[in-house]
């Protein structure tokens, strides 16, 4: 009890000095780039590479060395040929697992989920290499279910993954609300816009109109606004304009007859993090109870999830995620989209103190709830992903 009170203090007090939501990155795998509609040109726009995770089990790979740098010769980089052989090593494994009569899903799980960014672009660029077929789509014609979706979004880099989430999010029957929540609302400025540009580029449209067309009200307003990546990315704290941005948002809503989202909108969407801390202090001051139980009030739908999204992220991006991941699986059946999602995308970012956040807030860790809410082979990858340990740092992209 007293070392998950320590973690919870601990988690808290990074939390609130590193939100993390200017330069972070994501992480994922890739190989092999999206094909545009417009050209067929396959383009990368990765956000970064990690490196080897040193704590996995290495029974697949005795040779597994995890001082090595991972970058591999085969692709011009200056690096070690012991490298190469590793993901040589990794392609043989994966190919004598997708060759088996039934996949050796074990096999699959200890490579690519124990395997960074970097390393999974080379080990896909490899498998082409030498056997002239994308792993993506042997990997995708040989497994099936959740478990495929899973590994196939571990191969995708993370721009890729995010421009294709946000594209079938509001493509097709129905809107996927909360993949627009989960990474609007979490991106800087620069990776929004990062993200705007490869998704024109891939699909011929704006993100900005494809919103504006399957959206309505005011969280079509909320979400064009975040696309607008126009928020203050300073530390600056000013606690006279705070307390001028507090009484606007009061009067914008308790003191007002219906509610004034504008205000709402344009001080949540607009304002840098820290400053949002402030006038969250100074609203209660002045009210006598918090912006987010003002918020809970005022706001419903999947309006109320976004803007309170906005104020978990002011106090720390693993606070939003710890709370999306157990949204996920809270009540009747699982978002499994969703887990995906947001496993993968923290997964070599700030899985550990998500997790510690998570086991505090929750009473529960977080292999524990997937164990209770998945199974097989997904459930497997799952936690092979979460209690891997990755090696976790912040690249800019």
């Amino acid at each position: 009890m007293k070392l998950q009170v320590f973690l919870g203090f601990c988690c808290i007090f990074l939390l609130q000095n590193n939100h993390g939501a200017t330069g972070q990155t994501y992480p994922y795998g890739g190989g092999g780039g999206i094909k545009t509609q417009s050209s067929g040109v396959k383009t990368n726009l990765g956000f970064g590479a990690q490196r080897y995770n040193p704590n996995y089990n290495q029974n697949y790979n005795p040779n597994y060395n995890p001082n090595l740098n991972s970058r591999s010769t085969v692709y011009g980089r200056s690096d070690t040929r012991e490298v190469y052989n590793l993901r040589a090593e990794d392609v043989r494994t994966l190919r004598n697992a997708l060759e088996a009569p039934e996949p050796d899903a074990k096999a699959i799980i200890h490579v690519l989920a124990h395997r960074s960014n970097l390393e999974r672009v080379d080990i896909a660029n490899l498998y082409e290499n030498i056997h002239k077929q994308p792993l993506v789509k042997d990997l995708g014609s040989k497994l099936t279910g959740w478990f495929k979706e899973l590994i196939i979004a571990l191969m995708m880099q993370p721009t890729q993954f995010y421009v294709k989430q946000l594209y079938d999010a509001v493509n097709g029957a129905g809107t996927d609300e909360d993949a627009l929540i989960d990474i609007l609302c979490s991106l800087n400025n620069d990776e929004i816009r990062r993200i705007r540009k490869l998704y024109e580029h891939v699909y011929g449209g704006t993100l900005e109109s494809h919103i504006r067309q399957d959206t309505s009200g005011d969280f079509r307003n909320l979400m064009i606004a975040l696309v607008g990546a126009e928020r203050d990315e300073t530390d600056f704290v000013d606690i006279s304009q705070a307390r001028v941005n507090a009484q606007k948002l009061l009067d914008a809503g308790k003191l007002k007859w219906g509610t004034d989202e504008p205000i709402f909108l344009s001080i949540l969407t607009q304002t840098n993090y820290k400053q949002l801390r402030q006038i969250s202090i100074e609203y209660e001051k002045l009210a006598g109870h918090t912006l987010e139980s003002a918020i809970t009030d005022e706001f419903s739908g999947t309006l109320r999830q976004g803007l309170l999204g906005i104020l978990r992220i002011a106090q720390g991006l693993p606070v939003f995620f710890a709370e999306r991941l157990h949204a996920s699986m809270e009540g009747s059946g699982t978002n499994n989209k969703q887990l995906i999602r947001l496993v993968v995308s923290r997964s070599e970012i700030d899985i550990d103190l998500i997790k510690a956040y998570y086991k505090t807030a929750y009473k529960i860790s977080l292999e524990d709830a997937i164990i209770d809410d998945t199974s097989g082979d997904f459930k497997e990858c799952l936690l092979a992903i979460v209690g891997g340990n990755l090696f976790q740092q912040t690249l800019k992209f």
